[in-house]
């Protein structure tokens, strides 16, 4: 080993060779750093891709769904979706939807997209509900009957009325003192009932022991002009000898109309009756408006859950 290291032309050759091996475990480093992460990315967008189809083909589901009770609310409706177990690159995900849209979303966060419904704007007239984990391998959606009890459109007596609809004046309104008004805007919407504190409306004559589901119009398009009548937060509450349930439903000026639900309600042995408390409850301008209220017996909702 002595004679080898007295030997410069045998130490270049070492030092040489050492050199060049570092240099060649650093090249095959690096360009497995640049595999890994190409493929991650890659495999993170297969994975974006496969989400977004998912969220589509649910999308279009809730749609058909909300289509096909419009046409035929009377009838049952019953659709399924085989689903992958895991995304590409085994990404444990989840998939939520409500009435604004569906979303797919995988477990660690990578992976997050979200679909609206289109053009189909009055999907809104229908709740929409439900959260399946993907492990699941099923997602349904489906619609249970529905009957139609009332349809009132509230408004000055002898005013515009939508067609179907039982007019609904201030006098039925009962609590403090309560105003109407003809101001133009969506059929329901162009002439309302309207008035500060809480406001009662009792409907009566409904079957006890039926469930009953409420859709609910609200709103002003005089709202960005009458500061006094801004409904920016109105509370609407159904009283039952056994529950209460209640929605709020959100207004504001540049969405001065809105629509609201509340589902679900089984009317106890002895009970025919469901009570309504009107209220806005969000802001400073303390005024509620209803423009048309529809009873109907059964679920205004499409459920959408997983498994078999």
């Amino acid at each position: 080993m002595k004679n080898l290291f007295n030997n410069n032309k045998a130490v270049s050759q070492i030092l040489g060779f050492i050199l060049s091996l570092s240099v060649t475990s650093a090249v095959v480093l690096s360009a497995g750093f640049l595999t890994t992460t190409y493929v991650d990315e890659n495999t993170k967008e297969a994975a974006k891709t496969q989400a977004e189809n998912i969220a589509n083909q649910v999308v279009n589901m809730i749609v058909n769904a909300y289509l096909v009770k419009q046409q035929y609310p009377n009838t049952s409706y019953n659709t399924s979706l085989d689903i992958p177990y895991k995304l590409v690159n085994h990404h444990y995900y989840s998939i939520n939807v409500n009435s604004n849209g569906v979303r797919v979303y995988s477990n660690d966060g990578n992976i997050d997209v979200t679909r609206t419904y289109f053009d189909v704007s009055d999907i809104i007239q229908m709740d929409v509900s439900g959260n399946i984990d993907g492990s699941e391998g099923k997602l349904n959606v489906r619609c249970t009957p529905l009957k139609t009890i009332y349809k009132y459109d509230f408004g000055p007596s002898g005013s515009h009325l939508v067609k179907g609809y039982e007019e609904k004046t201030e006098t039925d309104i009962t609590g403090a003192t309560f105003h109407s008004a003809s101001r133009g805007g969506p059929e329901l919407g162009q002439d309302f009932v309207y008035g500060a504190g809480t406001g009662n409306l009792e409907i009566s004559g409904l079957t006890s022991g039926n469930t009953y589901s409420i859709t609910l119009t609200v709103g002003d398009k005089n709202a960005i002009t009458d500061p006094n009548k801004v409904v920016d937060g109105m509370k609407i509450t159904a009283n039952i000898i056994s529950e209460t349930k209640d929605t709020t439903i959100d207004c504001s000026q540049d969405f001065p109309y809105n629509v609201g639900f509340i589902t679900d309600l089984t009317l106890p042995a002895g009970v025919s009756a469901i009570s309504l408390d009107f209220e806005d409850v969000v802001g400073s301008k303390k005024y509620w408006t209803i423009g048309g209220l529809t009873v109907e017996e059964g679920q205004r909702k499409i459920i959408v859950d997983g498994g078999n």
